[in-house]
């Protein structure tokens, strides 16, 4: 089971629904979101504050939601039990992806990117594939999402490079490859939004998810 929620961050553009799911975040939430000066950098925390009760929700969750964090800051559901997240935002969407194992998703906004990153952060293989390619700028964010959303599902945090491994685009699908990690993991492209790239990545195969998006 693989489901993808996502809400548009400018729905909390309005003061009254900002204000009031403001008041439904934690403290912890809301202390962050106080410090923030951007207006969009506010609404993307507080959808990422808000996302996982919203979604439990749309999967028929009726109780009490508590999250923990792992070493290197992952959070994980421990209530409710037996289910496991991952969210993430850039731009106008913020995203959460729920499965029953362990699971990382990324969302990029595509954009002009300094390709110079690439030979910075990218395997030698991905590398060739960009300077191969006649839609490096596309490709370049396809690397990004997939590298971090396996990062992400690892929960490795900082402690992994992207270059640690390398990532594998093809009509068959996506493939990763990783001398330092002995199971294999499987991460899924997903093109729902314009101009936006989305990558899930779990440790189990899953169908590609169809988002569901929130409404506030």
């Amino acid at each position: 089971m693989l489901k993808l929620f996502a809400i548009k961050n400018s729905c909390f553009d309005n003061e009254e629904t900002y204000g009031k799911y403001l008041a439904l975040a934690d403290e912890k939430r809301r202390e962050k979101i106080r410090k923030l000066s951007v207006s969009e950098k506010r609404n993307q925390s507080l959808a990422a504050g808000v996302i996982v009760p919203l979604a439990l929700g749309r999967l028929g969750y009726k109780g009490g939601v508590e999250i923990a964090y792992g070493e290197h800051g992952k959070p994980r559901l421990v209530q409710p039990e037996g289910l496991f997240f991952n969210i993430s935002h850039s731009g106008e969407w913020t995203v959460a992806a729920f499965a029953d194992c362990e699971v990382g998703v990324d969302i990029q906004h595509v954009k002009p990117a300094d390709m110079r990153l690439a030979d910075r952060y990218f395997a030698a293989e991905e590398r060739e594939a960009l300077a191969q390619s006649d839609c490096a700028q596309d490709l370049f964010f396809r690397f990004w999402t997939v590298k971090e959303s396996y990062l992400k599902a690892l929960g490795t945090g900082l402690s992994r490079t992207l270059n640690s491994f390398t990532v594998r685009l093809s009509e068959s699908g996506v493939k990763i490859t990783d001398s330092l990690v002995s199971n294999e993991w499987y991460a899924v492209e997903i093109n729902a939004f314009k101009d936006y790239k989305i990558s899930c990545c779990t440790a189990q195969p899953q169908p590609v998810p169809k988002p569901e998006i929130l409404t506030v």
